[in-house]
C-alpha cells in the first residue's frame, strides 16, 4: 500500500502511533508496502494497548478523525473502515475486558453505531 489519504489520515490522528508505523512500513522492501488490513491491524492493536494502559487522551483525535472521515464517506470507505478497524477494534477492547466508559464518550454517532453493530 503506498502512502494513501487513508493511512495519512488515521496515522496523522494517532501521533503516538505514526512512528510506530513508520518502522512497520520499513521493514517491506522497495516496491512492495503494507495492505489496508495490515494498517488496521497495527492500528487497532495499537489503540488497544493505550486504552489498557489508560492513555486514552492519545486516541481521542483518532476516534473523532474517524466520525468526520465517516460523514464523507462513501459507502464502500464506509464499509472498509467498518469491517477492518471499528468493529475489530469494540470486539478486542471487549474480549480484553476494557470499560467502555474509556471509549464511548469519544465516539460520535456513526463510530458509536459501528461500534454498537459489533458489540450486538
Amino acid at each position: 500500500m503506498s502512502s494513501s489519504y487513508l493511512e495519512s489520515v488515521l496515522t496523522s490522528a494517532c501521533p503516538s502511533f505514526a512512528g510506530e508505523w513508520a518502522t512497520f512500513r520499513r521493514m517491506y522492501p522497495p516496491g512492495a508496502s503494507p495492505s489496508v488490513d495490515d494498517l488496521f491491524g497495527a492500528l487497532r492493536t495499537h489503540v488497544e494497548q493505550r486504552l489498557t494502559e489508560g492513555r486514552v487522551v492519545e486516541v481521542v483525535r483518532l476516534f473523532y478523525t474517524l466520525e468526520r472521515v465517516l460523514g464523507d464517506a462513501d459507502p464502500v470507505l464506509e464499509d472498509v473502515l467498518e469491517r477492518g478497524f471499528l468493529a475489530p477494534l469494540a470486539r478486542a477492547c471487549r474480549s480484553a475486558g476494557l470499560d467502555q466508559r474509556l471509549v464511548l464518550p469519544h465516539l460520535g454517532r456513526r463510530t458509536r453505531a459501528a461500534w454498537d453493530r459489533a458489540l450486538a
